[in-house]
């Protein structure tokens, strides 16, 4: 097992198994934390006020609607609270197939498929700000929902993954791939290419 930068490299029997957690920005878990008990406690103690006291919840004609209201928020900022605390990239690759999964991430589902129909797998730059700007621009996705540094071509779709490494860590991460022969040539746009990352490290 080897670790480098966040990324975890376990060569296995026959499998390759890379986990990557997620980012853990203190500001943004701090931030949330707090809303996180402030939001759950408020609905708590309306919603039991309404019930069992003299709370003004259901007499205000918000009745069934309210818990509802309080609810969705609270999934919402809890679903990435979670990931950021707990969330991991999980990649294996056997001789055969390949899977990528992400831990703790809500309505997200394995991908799964044949290693030889890996095409033109490559790593491209992604700003740091990237996130912030599709935020800024109301283009909302989950921090796991970003594309990930790394990216292949596989049947008639598109696979990312390494959403929180840096470029050199991507880099690095292709090259263990091709270094303990799970990736070919035909895996890349070009013979060069392969030998470029063959080469890198």
């Amino acid at each position: 097992m080897e670790k480098r930068g966040r990324a975890t490299i376990d060569n296995q029997i026959q499998q390759l198994m890379i986990t990557i957690p997620s980012q853990r920005p203190f500001g943004i878990v701090l931030f949330m934390s707090v809303w996180f008990l402030g939001w759950f406690s408020f609905g708590l103690i309306g919603i039991l006020g309404s019930i069992f006291g003299n709370g003004i919840v259901f007499k205000e004609g918000v009745g069934l609607v309210f818990p509802f209201l309080w609810a969705f928020p609270l999934v919402l900022v809890g679903s990435q609270l979670y990931w950021y605390l707990w969330g991991k990239e999980i990649i294996t690759i056997s001789a055969k197939d390949f899977s990528i999964h992400k831990e703790a991430a809500l309505f997200s589902k394995p991908q799964n498929g044949q290693l030889n129909e890996i095409r033109e797998i490559q790593v491209y730059y992604k700003p740091k700000d990237d996130y912030l700007n599709k935020k800024i621009r109301n283009d909302f996705e989950f921090p796991w929902q970003t594309e990930g540094r790394i990216a292949f071509n596989s049947g008639l779709k598109t696979y990312y993954f390494g959403n929180d490494v840096e470029d050199a860590e991507a880099k690095y991460l292709v090259h263990q791939m091709v270094k303990l022969e799970y990736l070919t040539p035909l895996n890349f746009k070009s013979q060069d290419e392969f030998q470029r990352f063959l080469k890198m490290f």
